[in-house]
């Protein structure tokens, strides 16, 4: 299986929406979906596993994150999202309107890390992902070490937030326990020790995949996420 740097994932986003004709919308709706999946084995649902926080940024990464949200809604478990700024995108926003007719709760202001620990069994972190560019900016870096600060499993959609997608780690980023790769896996989780990791997004024609000589694993049956280790 390869692992792409940010150039060839771009490429490869870009031909889905120009060449192939999907929608961003569509994309983010499908990878949110996979996430969900994903995210439900990971942590299977219980009267101990049930609520969680979803971080969410303002690019595509926090509208995968707004689309999980909700399918896991649907799944059964008690999502909550903190948005970390505005979000980009008009479209993004109804994302968020969906989450919120979906009677999921969105906070105004991230609770301190005590509060977290206590209500929450886990944290989904969809707050930067490949289009990331350092540094890290203020505001989010306090949110990244809130979220850090009591060791509750976090589980990050595409790439953990604060990490380059080719060099990998940087002061102060998240350090996770679960990675779920968002259509293709980006090199800097490869440097990665110990994690669950999962590929979400079954959206990839074939042929995409032999121009890039990408030798994804297959997906089993009708599920739209594999995991990887």
């Amino acid at each position: 299986m390869k692992y792409v740097c940010r150039t060839e994932a771009e490429e490869i986003y870009n031909e889905l929406l120009n060449e192939y004709k999907f929608s961003l919308e569509q994309l983010i709706e499908l990878s949110g979906l996979g996430a969900a999946q994903a995210i439900a084995e990971a942590f299977p649902l219980n009267s101990e596993m049930k609520s969680c926080l979803f971080a969410i940024g303002p690019g595509d990464n926090g509208a995968k994150g707004l689309a999980c949200a909700r399918h896991i809604k649907h799944f059964g478990y008690s999502p909550v999202i903190f948005l970390v700024s505005e979000l980009l995108r008009p479209s993004f926003i109804n994302f968020q309107n969906q989450c919120e007719m979906s009677d999921i709760p969105c906070l105004e202001e991230l609770p301190e890390a005590e509060m977290i620990a206590e209500n929450y069994s886990f944290i989904v972190d969809a707050i930067y992902g490949n289009n990331f560019h350092p540094p890290i900016r203020p505001n989010s870096a306090i949110v990244l070490d809130t979220l850090m600060k009591y060791k509750l499993p976090i589980c990050c959609i595409d790439i953990p937030s604060g990490w380059d997608t080719d060099s990998g780690y940087l002061k102060n980023a998240i350090q996770p326990n679960v990675v779920i790769s968002d259509i293709v896996p980006k090199y800097c989780v490869s440097t990665i020790d110990g994690i669950q990791h999962y590929l979400a997004g079954r959206i990839l024609p074939p042929m995409l995949g032999e121009k890039y000589e990408l030798n994804l694993p297959q997906y089993p049956g009708h599920f739209m996420y594999v995991k990887i280790n």
